[in-house]
């Protein structure tokens, strides 16, 4: 964070900044919805990484999707990954210090956080590639040249592979809202449900209604009185 303060030399003092994404979670029983109130502290970076996203021609869906994730790196992963999405290859290569600059690893006075392969690859790729997979975007990769146990072969480039699902299966006539959309892809990744049961809760209940309830199985899981999450969900909504 930028500093007005001077060490004895003349030269600004770094500040380090330490704060929860939210100040407050309000209920509103009855209206099935919560308000949530974002930490003045981390407001401007929210904001700013949002209007980012709004302006490199996401949808509020994508912005919706990005912004649940719950590691940095997912998020920037998928900032990176999603602009190849509509090429034929479906894939891009990354020079692996501009792939660790884009995603902030190495910062801008050239500090390399995770200058290891092994410890870049568990750090940064495994989990980004656990977060994307409740997204519409999915990715394998792979280390260019492959690492060789022995061999001393440095990786210099990695390859991504990218699945994309935009295929909600919304029956003929059905009137598709944007939060429709975010709450069939909640439905399906988040509380697991297959797509034909997802259907069906959106056919048969609104939109504040399934959020209540979304909260409400939230709360069992999270107090793990629930063990299998999409068997639950369906039997709450009727569509086991």
């Amino acid at each position: 964070m930028p500093s007005n303060r001077l060490d004895k030399d003349g030269k600004p003092r770094k500040n380090v900044l330490q704060s929860g994404l939210f100040a407050s979670a309000l209920y509103l029983e009855g209206e099935g919805t919560v308000q949530l109130t974002i930490s003045a502290h981390v407001r401007p970076y929210i904001l700013n990484f949002s209007e980012k996203l709004k302006g490199g021609n996401f949808s509020q869906l994508d912005v919706d999707l990005v912004l649940a994730l719950r590691s940095k790196y997912g998020q920037a992963m998928y900032q990176q990954l999603t602009q190849w999405r509509f090429h034929a290859d479906k894939g891009h290569t990354y020079e692996l210090d501009e792939l660790k600059t884009l995603l902030g690893v190495i910062d801008k006075d050239g500090f390399d956080k995770y200058g290891k392969w092994g410890e870049f690859d568990a750090k940064v790729l495994k989990p980004a590639q656990k977060d994307l997979e409740k997204t519409d975007l999915q990715f394998t990769y792979e280390p260019l040249p492959k690492p060789r146990r022995g061999r001393g072969h440095k990786v210099t480039h990695v390859k991504f592979s990218l699945s994309v699902d935009d295929d909600r299966n919304f029956p003929p006539g059905f009137v598709i809202g944007e939060e429709h959309t975010t709450l069939f892809d909640r439905l399906v990744k988040q509380f697991g449900l297959r797509k034909d049961q997802a259907q069906t809760v959106l056919l048969n209940f609104g939109v504040k209604e399934i959020n209540k309830r979304l909260y409400e199985i939230h709360l069992l899981i999270n107090d793990k009185k629930v063990q299998n999450v999409g068997a639950y969900t369906a039997k709450v909504f009727g569509a086991d």
